[in-house]
């Protein structure tokens, strides 16, 4: 069922704007433009090396690791490199700041593609808004605007090329240069997300999905050629980009090592049961205590309201990222010093698609018991994203170290 509200591009378009800015503002204000962790400082050394020299060998980190070529994407630090540049031409203008506020602006942008996605899944324009403003505030989104790292700019490229798979299938019945200006995009962030985040790659056969999402899962001949050519054409793009980044600038050479993931895989295979706990319901690291919104999208499945593989497919992100990367990484306990389930950050704008129709499901049916246990869920992952941006995360080490 979809509603009555039809999706109106201009009006769309001004909402995004002014939620993006709102968005954006509160995250500056709760910036810290401080780096964390040495996985930023890395990050952050690959862009001034972008910026400055056009090469991948790090200098700024060589106490910490020298001589070496970078071992990161290339996406994150040529998108951030700008930045670098801009504050590099003002004396008064700190470069690092500045560079800093590049996950500001990707999860502001994160999540007006969420609205465009609600919206173009004609669900009613009052939901797409609370749900992307739930997003924002009660998600673990937030704390990642603090910091450098890869995760949230991976969620933006996931969650713009399911956009792109949905508006692909909305226009099979349109002309042939229409179908390929959306093939194109959702080939060009698709390879942008591969090359931002390596595990992005896990989560594209799931994002497929949104191309042909109907309950029978019947796909027509005209559309398996396209999800092949689309497939065909990242492929290709992703193997050049990558002989010219690891072959020609010698950059990221353990990265896309995938005969070493499967023997990780192995490795890993004892603790398993309870590195999957760890990511669905430990106190440490579980994706619905640090996002607790997400909860809704479970209950998702059996309203009968919607289509069932319509208004829930994005809830099999939940076990292919767990499942693998329990494999890959094991339980994955620093004690305490990371905040929440950080790998899981990508999926979180993707699984609030399914929230977002259970929350359409209480708003139109007036269920009112639904809405308060959607208000408490709400209200609950604030709390614990107030707690997270208001939080110094270099004193609280501090505060740990003394015990």
């Amino acid at each position: 069922m979809t509603t009555k509200d039809q999706s109106s591009p201009n009006r769309d378009i001004s909402i995004v704007i002014v939620l993006s800015s709102l968005i954006f503002c509160v995250y500056l204000f709760t910036s810290s433009l401080t780096f964390i962790s040495d996985d930023e400082l890395f990050l952050f050394d690959t862009t001034e090396s972008f910026a400055n020299r056009q090469s991948a060998i790090l200098n700024l980190t060589a106490d910490l690791r020298w001589p070496t070529y970078t071992d990161v994407e290339p996406v994150q630090p040529l998108l951030s490199a700008p930045l670098y540049w801009l504050a590099m031409q003002f004396q008064q203008v700190g470069n690092a700041h500045t560079t800093l506020f590049f996950n500001i602006i990707v999860c502001a942008l994160w999540s007006g593609v969420l609205f465009l996605h609600l919206r173009a899944l004609n669900l009613n324009v009052k939901t797409a808004i609370v749900t992307t403003l739930l997003f924002a505030f009660t998600t673990i989104a937030w704390p990642y605007t603090k910091n450098f790292f890869r995760e949230p700019l991976a969620g933006l490229m996931l969650s713009t090329t399911a956009y792109g798979f949905l508006k692909l299938r909305q226009s099979l019945n349109k002309t042939p240069m229409h179908i390929l200006r959306w093939v194109m995009f959702v080939v060009t962030f698709a390879v942008l997300g591969i090359l931002t985040k390596e595990a992005v790659i896990i989560g594209l056969p799931i994002v497929a999905l949104q191309f042909i999402a109907t309950d029978h899962l019947q796909v027509s001949s005209r559309q398996k050629r396209i999800l092949l050519i689309t497939g065909v054409l990242t492929f290709i793009f992703v193997a050049l980009v990558l002989f010219f980044y690891q072959n020609i600038l010698s950059a990221a050479p353990s990265r896309f090592q995938f005969l070493n993931r499967i023997g990780a895989l192995l490795n890993n295979r004892e603790g398993f049961i309870s590195a999957i706990l760890g990511f669905l319901v430990s106190p440490g690291k579980s994706l619905f205590i640090f996002s607790p919104i997400l909860i809704l999208g479970l209950f998702t499945p059996v309203l009968k309201t919607y289509k069932r593989f319509t208004s829930s497919w994005a809830l099999l992100l939940i076990p292919t990222f767990v499942v693998i990367y329990a494999l890959i990484r094991g339980e994955v306990w620093f004690g305490g010093l990371n905040w929440g389930p950080r790998y899981m950050v990508p999926v979180t704008g993707l699984l609030m698609i399914p929230a977002a129709y259970f929350l359409e499901n209480a708003y139109t049916e007036s269920r009112r018991l639904n809405i308060l246990f959607a208000a408490a869920l709400a209200v609950f992952g604030l709390v614990i994203q107030i707690g997270a941006v208001t939080v110094n995360p270099l004193q609280y080490y501090q505060w740990l170290d003394s015990f």
